[in-house]
């Protein structure tokens, strides 16, 4: 058995290493799942990194969640059999949603039953990045919940989330203006889905003024920090709010004195864990199965980088660092290949 693992901060690339882990062998509940594709987030380079918020105990498996076959199971488990395909959250530093947390950076993983969720066949590099989907499903249905027409507005709209915002945003009725740094994208997620495509600036209320003719705006998305909420609050009618959910600049938000006292903008912190742990352990199953069913299906394709196996994972860390045209889309581990 393999598994990545870092025991000191820094570049994630040079601090990674891969080990050899004893067989595990599954109590009564516990099932050994045989890890078909586990996905590289931004969040798990700034765990690496130790960026403020991001630092925990070391040392430490990283990854979040994946996708993969049952090789073993307890002797109380009567409602899966070997081969069955599931879907998993499970993560090292994440602490309140399983009582066995483990890291998913591994070609096998030991979970207890009552957590897994059936899985369609498929291309596993799709199912394996449930947690962006979630993500866009729980900002528009559990927070933000806009009217049926209302525009809302994103930046990093070619991120997953992003594009996972589009396409969830068409099904539950509401429009999006997606803000981008790269003209090629916007006939690329017109073809997806998105209302109306703007390129970042300066000038951006202007530009979001005219491609929604006037429409007011009380909501925002905001995955870069730094000074891009104060571009996106700008936008916004008076009382309303930006939800950053990302550190893409790796610079704190800011937002003017002005803006929150003259029209009552505020800015607000939005992660998706948190909304999730607010659910039943039946509601977090039911969300993940449902998002399980429309993957499948192919109506919200991830976009994919690349994939890598897990002995090339300081390659795939260096790709998954990078930004832009350089990376344009989540790099997937295939452990067991």
């Amino acid at each position: 058995m393999k598994a990545a693992i870092y025991r000191e901060n820094g570049n994630p690339a040079e601090v990674i290493e891969l080990v050899e882990e004893k067989e595990q062998e599954p109590n009564s509940n516990e099932v050994i799942v045989s890890v078909e594709a586990t996905p590289i987030h931004l969040g798990d380079l700034y765990n690496m990194e130790g960026l403020d918020g991001f630092k925990f105990s070391l040392p430490m498996v990283p990854g979040i969640e994946g996708v993969g076959r049952i090789i073993k199971l307890g002797k109380s488990i009567k409602n899966f059999k070997k081969n069955d395909r599931v879907l998993f959250l499970s993560s090292a530093h994440v602490e309140g949603y399983i009582s066995n947390q483990q890291g998913t950076w591994r070609d096998q993983i030991r979970l207890p039953s009552e957590i897994l969720i059936p899985c369609p066949e498929g291309d596993p590099t799709q199912f394996a990045n449930i947690v962006n989907p979630a993500t866009a499903y729980v900002f528009l249905y559990d927070l933000v919940r806009p009217e049926k027409d209302e525009w809302i507005i994103q930046n990093a709209a070619n991120s997953n989330v992003g594009r996972y915002i589009i396409k969830m945003a068409n099904r539950y009725g509401c429009k999006t203006i997606n803000v981008v740094r790269r003209k090629e994208l916007i006939s690329e997620l017109k073809d997806l889905g998105a209302d109306e495509v703007v390129l970042d600036g300066d000038n951006l209320d202007e530009k979001v003024n005219e491609a929604t003719n006037g429409s007011k705006i009380r909501f925002a998305l905001d995955a870069l920090a730094g000074d891009a909420p104060v571009r996106l609050a700008k936008c916004l009618v008076y009382g309303g709010v930006v939800f950053n959910y990302g550190l893409v600049s790796k610079k704190p938000c800011q937002m003017p004195t002005w803006l929150m006292l003259n029209r009552d903008i505020r800015l607000q912190g939005f992660f998706a864990g948190t909304q999730l742990l607010e659910k039943s352990l039946e509601g977090k199953k039911a969300l993940i199965a449902e998002l399980g069913e429309i993957i499948g299906k192919g109506d919200m394709p991830s976009k994919i980088a690349k994939t890598y196996p897990l002995t090339k994972i300081k390659e795939a860390l260096v790709h998954a660092s990078r930004s832009g045209s350089e990376r344009d889309g989540k790099i997937i581990l295939l452990p067991n290949t």
